[in-house]
């Protein structure tokens, strides 16, 4: 009985930990390419700029309806949610491949053509100039990740290498 005990007691005290290592934050920005000419294509042939998101936890996490943006003026405090969201592009629902499984990975294309695909996000990302990229939680307040992407030539990516960012 007092094995029983100590078990349930372990259990409880072990379980809100594994589960806040689970969700939204989990999500990161894994990799950018910004002047996409001979990399990956999209299901129109086009190569646009991408993004790719990791689920870095143990579990699958559905990322539709949070939102990525370009726009720094999301940062500035004084803005209310609705004002914020204005500036930022919601990932979409109704794409079974926002639903990342555990340890893996999506792409998301930033073209400003929502209109090709689900995976099409309305969000500028010029090619030959820095540019600041944000992932913010689906309640358009909460910044997820960020990174800003330095100028990169032609089929260069900035990409998370040993928790460092690379060109």
């Amino acid at each position: 009985m007092n094995q029983l005990k100590t078990l349930l007691a372990a259990l409880l005290l072990t379980a809100p930990v594994s589960m806040s290592g689970q969700g939204a934050k989990n999500i990161v920005i894994n990799e950018v390419m910004t002047n996409n000419t001979a990399s990956i294509q999209d299901e129109f042939g086009q190569r646009d700029a991408w993004i790719e998101l990791e689920n870095t936890s143990f579990s699958t996490y559905n990322v539709r309806g949070m939102f990525m943006t370009t726009d720094r003026r999301v940062l500035d405090k004084s803005l209310s949610a609705p004002e914020r969201i204005r500036l930022m592009t919601m990932i979409p629902s109704g794409e079974d491949r926002t639903q990342i499984g555990a340890r893996r990975h999506l792409v998301l294309f930033a073209n400003s053509r929502p209109t090709d695909g689900k995976l099409h996000l309305s969000l500028p990302v010029p090619m030959s100039e820095p540019v600041w990229i944000a992932l913010y939680n689906g309640n358009g307040v909460e910044l997820i990740d960020s990174v800003s992407v330095p100028a990169l030539a032609a089929d260069q990516s900035f990409a998370r290498v040993g928790g460092r960012w690379k060109s």
